[in-house]
């Protein structure tokens, strides 16, 4: 059995392409729009910020299109996910993004702009111990042209490890924990083996 098994994980890497892009198409940026537009008139987002609503939109909108993104590029290798889920309107913030088959790792997918250089997520998010994530992957997101890539993950307990306090305090949002884009370890590490 632990034969067959290895030749099973062997079987999916090999077939795994390794391509982190995509594109969100202009049916699933509506979706995300219509969601973010939604959750937030509807209070099911938090302001951490204190944001005027536009503001909170865009930033729940572009979010939600890093989960699109995601969502497309696993969907095309071969992992099986309900994008009804994604976009489904709900009152309560979402415990997590997605969760691996075996239940035991929590992803939460952390969205960026082309010009930034840092995954980030703020200290109050992970300090009030109500966040269950084990892992936070960042996906760059061209909200204009719908392109879009993964650009790695991070562990949560190496995230708070490896903060750089300089880069926390220098940040317009506040204090968050954050990791360099260019230093995050590569997605497929976690995508090839989705089902074992």
């Amino acid at each position: 059995m632990k034969n067959f098994k290895s030749l099973a994980i062997l079987s999916w890497r090999m077939a795994f392409s390794y391509y982190m892009k995509t594109k969100v198409t202009t049916q699933q940026k509506k979706d995300a729009y219509k969601w973010a537009e939604w959750t937030v008139m509807c209070g099911g987002a938090f302001n951490r910020y204190n944001k005027n609503l536009q503001h909170q939109i865009d930033k729940h909108y572009l979010g939600k299109l890093g989960e699109i993104a995601f969502y497309n590029i696993a969907t095309r290798e071969g992992i099986m996910m309900d994008y009804e889920k994604i976009i489904i309107q709900n009152f309560k913030p979402d415990e997590y993004d997605f969760l691996m088959p075996n239940g035991d790792f929590k992803i939460d997918i952390k969205a960026c702009k082309p010009s930034h250089r840092y995954l980030l997520v703020p200290k109050s998010q992970i300090d009030n111990n109500k966040n269950k994530m084990d892992i936070y992957v960042a996906v760059v997101v061209d909200e204009e042209s719908g392109s879009a890539e993964i650009k790695g993950y991070t562990w949560k307990k190496d995230l708070i490890k490896d903060t750089d306090e300089a880069v926390s305090t220098s940040m317009p949002d506040g204090a968050n924990y954050n990791a360099k884009l260019s230093k995050l370890k590569n997605i497929s590490n976690i995508l090839s083996y989705w089902y074992f």
